[in-house]
Parts: structure tokens; sequence; C-alpha cells
């Protein structure tokens, strides 16, 4: 009966909602409970940052790192901090920065160079770790560079896979990887043998495999992944578990899949491996899915799975667990394209197949406690709604889409929720007397959401170029970058957010 009487308020709630937007707005897609009030994130403050050669965030060290000529400098969020120079050595005058990893009070950078091999740089000791291949011509036809990497933060290490290189003197054919191991704690490299390839990893990531063929023969080979060294087995089989190698996966969250009997080396979910810990989670799938998406916060768990076959981005559906608990994963919604776990389980959900053409996107807050949510949009008024036969015509693009921008650092987690409504004719000529015409039109709104489900919206971002970059601070801090010519321009931005987010 409470569950009715739930029900009943909140379309009592969307329908007095829909009767406050004016009359000729889009109708907003409702959950099942009315939005909290919408506040002003009015911008307190606004400062020029200068222009950069490369710009990188470390989430997990609340700032930034910037490069100009041969020097780094960090920026601190908060407190009107200044870019402050840290590290300046000649090898860095050609670099991009592809990853920040912490690792207790260091902070390593990962870095590609046109002119020499790739290399790591600790930010605070300016030490240098260098992945050196043996006669290999530097820089050559093309300069080596970092593919993809694994860090495993509880061994303090990392795995690099690094490929590319001069196609003359590259030690493998077919311009196949190469494999590094470092250590976090004192920058000591280990280059694998030539033709080792890695393949998976235990389930808790202590150990990674590798395979290799000699004398015609396959071969696997483990290593601890807290020294690099060569194990004299294989303490696991695939049959129990394991972290498979996806050279487009750097994320921190794996996924786990295991081999039945008799089905070969097809393999099924299992789990997530999160922070050294295995999670196993029965969703009683008998068909082969891969992990899409999947993030942690405050112990809990959101995830993705997409279909064999299936692209990463195509819609599916979100699954979110308690650490503590794995074994009760709970299905949150369908047509899932993006998420942000915020805290205490609470999230945020970007879901498509919106609007006449089932095409659009839209974002809801979804309450872990009550299971309850809402509308991001709710009572925002949008472009007059489109007569419904006009705006199913083959020639009419009318999409709404959601960009979720998820705030990086200590505090509580914020999203913003970017929205784009484009709109328009797209024949390229219309005869006066043809079919009726639309009007190209572009709304575009930006919504922070915070992790007790209160909103506020700020009138950045509706005109214009939308920056190439945007990185939020959960302080409330919005950086912006425009590129041009190989220089960004970087903007900070303060955001007044609500008192309960402070």
């Amino acid at each position: 009966m409470q569950k009715m009487i739930k029900i009943s308020v909140g379309l009592f709630a969307s329908i007095l909602c829909s009767l406050l937007v004016p009359a000729n707005a889009q109708s907003t897609p409702p959950g099942d409970s009315k939005a909290p009030p919408l506040l002003d994130c009015e911008v307190t403050s606004q400062r020029d940052l200068g222009a950069w050669d490369d710009a990188f965030v470390c989430e997990d060290k609340d700032m930034l790192v910037l490069r100009r000529g041969n020097t780094l400098h960090t920026l601190l969020m908060g407190g009107g901090a200044q870019p402050k120079e840290i590290v300046t050595l000649e090898a860095l005058s050609h670099t991009r920065i592809i990853a920040c990893i912490p690792s207790g009070e260091r902070v390593w950078l990962l870095l590609n160079s046109t002119e020499t091999d790739a290399f790591a740089v600790e930010v605070n000791s300016a030490k240098v770790a260098d992945f050196k291949i043996p006669n290999l011509t530097i820089p050559g036809s093309l300069a080596p560079r970092i593919q993809s990497y694994v860090t495993v933060p509880h061994a303090d290490a990392v795995i690099l896979m690094i490929e590319g290189g001069d196609r003359e003197t590259w030690p493998r054919d077919g311009n196949r990887p190469i494999y590094f191991w470092m250590s976090l704690t004192t920058g000591n490299v280990v280059r694998f043998p030539i033709g080792w390839d890695l393949d998976y990893f235990s389930m808790d990531q202590g150990v990674a495999v590798f395979g290799m063929t000699q004398e015609e023969a396959f071969k696997r080979q483990a290593i601890s992944m807290q020294t690099g060294a060569s194990m004299d087995s294989i303490p696991f089989g695939k049959a129990n578990g394991y972290v498979p190698f996806n050279w487009t996966d750097t994320h921190a969250v794996k996924p786990i899949y295991m081999n039945r009997p008799k089905m070969g080396d097809q393999a099924f979910f299992r789990g997530l491996a999160v922070k050294g810990r295995a999670l196993f989670i029965d969703l009683d799938l008998d068909e082969t899915f891969y992990l899409s998406q999947a993030m942690e916060t405050d112990g809990f768990v959101g995830f993705r799975l997409r279909r064999e076959g299936g692209s990463g981005g195509e819609p599916s559906p979100l699954w979110i667990v308690k650490a503590e608990n794995p074994t009760r994963a709970e299905r949150v919604a369908a047509s899932v394209t993006d998420f942000a776990v915020l805290k205490a389980g609470n999230g945020v959900i970007s879901t498509t197949g919106h609007g006449a053409k089932k095409a659009s996107s839209e974002a809801f807050f979804r309450a872990y406690h009550d299971k309850s949510m809402w509308n991001v949009l709710d009572g925002v008024a949008r472009l007059p709604e489109l007569e419904r036969d006009l705006a199913e015509k083959n020639f009419v693009q009318d999409q709404t889409t959601v960009r979720l921008v998820k705030g990086f650092g200590d505090q509580s987690p914020i999203v913003l929720c970017l929205f784009e409504h484009f709109r328009g004719d797209m024949r390229s000529l219309v005869l006066p007397r043809e079919e009726k015409t639309v009007k190209r039109e572009l709304w575009r709104r930006a919504v922070v959401v915070t992790s007790k489900g209160e909103r506020c919206m700020t009138g950045l971002l509706r005109e214009g170029r939308v920056p190439d970059i945007l990185w939020l601070h959960n302080s409330g801090i919005l950086i912006t970058g425009f590129t041009e010519a190989g220089k960004t321009e970087l903007s900070a931005f303060t955001l007044e957010l609500p008192h309960a987010t402070k």
C-alpha cells in the first residue's frame, strides 16, 4: 500500500510540474519521483590559467599537471592557487602525458615523446625511468609509444605495453608490442623478453601471465607484480577465474571471467576485481557478456555488460553492487549509455531511447536507499515540441544528447550533466512548395548534481563551441580548455554549489 501511495504522489508531482512549464516546452520524461528545486550555480570567480603545451588531470591528487616547453608545473585545486614549477628536463620538450599514477607521496607521469623513448618521471624527485628497446633507431620513422598500461596499486607496480617505433629496426615482426614492468616505489624497470605477450592476471592482479612461442611450442610464464620476477609455476587456472588483459582498458575496476568445463576458451562473466579484491557476482548469465564500463565509489560498484559482438558504446543494463556484499547485484536501469557512482551508492544515469525517434538521451538521479529516480531536467523549459508527424520525418534531426562530466578530488563526488539538443532540416535544398521545413536550433544547458541529490544550473557552456577540455573538481571548480595550433588555453570557473556539498 505504501508503494502505491508513493507512485501516486510521484505522478501528481509530475503533472503539477508539467503545468508549471511553458505550454510550448518539450515534455520531460519523468522518473518516479519529483526532482528537488533547481538552484543557481553562480560563478563566483573566473581565472585565466594561460597557454600550455600539455595539460593533464591527476584525479587522485587534486591537481593538474601542466607543461610549457621543458618544464612541468602543478596546479592544486582550490584557494586561488597558481601553477607551480616542479621539474625541468630537456627530454620533456616533445612529450604528451598519458597517465598520472600516485603511489604514496610519489606521483609518476607516463609520457610519450616524438624524439626519445617513452619514459616516466616522478614529479617530486624528478627521477626518470626509461623504457629503452635495444638496437632501436630513435626516433627513426616513428618514435615508440606507450599504447596501454595496467596499474596495480596494491602491488605498487605498473605493466606497460609499448608499440610503434622505427619500422626497420623494431625487434618484433608485424610491429608487435614489447612489455615492461615498473616499480612505483623505486622506479626500477624490467623489460620482458622480446616475444612475450601479456595474456591475463590473477583475480587479485598480484600475478601477471604472459604467453610466448618457444621452439614452436606455446608456453606461459607467470610474473610477480610486486617484484617483476618470474615465478616457477602459474598458481591458478582460467577455470577458477582470471582478469584478462585488454589493451583498450586502463580503468581501475577490471572484469573477472572464467572458463567452463567443455566450453573451451569461451569466457563467462564471473565478477569484478576492485582494489586487489575479487568480487564474485552471480547474474545467472548463460551467454557470453563482456564488461563495457565500471567504476567504484564509496564501497559501491556500478557496471554495464555488453553482449558478445556488441560495442562498448551501445546501450546496456546497469547494475550496482555493494562491495561488502557482492552477491546481491541490483539491476538499476536498461538502455544505459553512461553513469556515475556517487556517495552512498547514489548515482547519475544517462539512458537512451527517448523522443519521437527513440534516439534522444536523458539523465536521471537515482537514490540507492529508496530506489527513487528523478529526471535531471525536471521543470526545465526546453525547445518547443515538434508536431509528431514532422518529428518523425527522416530528413528531420531532433535529438538530445547528454554528456556526464564526473568530478575528481577528495570531496564528495559531483557530476556535471551537459545537455545539447540539436534540431534541424537536414535536406540540402527545399523548394518553396515542398513540405514544411524545420528551423535549425541548438539548445544547451549544464546542470551540476551532488551526491545528496541536489541540483543547480550554471549559465556556462550555453553558447559557442564546447571546450576541448572539461574537468570538474568536486569543490566546484570547472576547468575548460581550448586547443589551437598545439597550445591549450585554460580557464578556471568557481561555481557556488549547494551548501550541503561544502
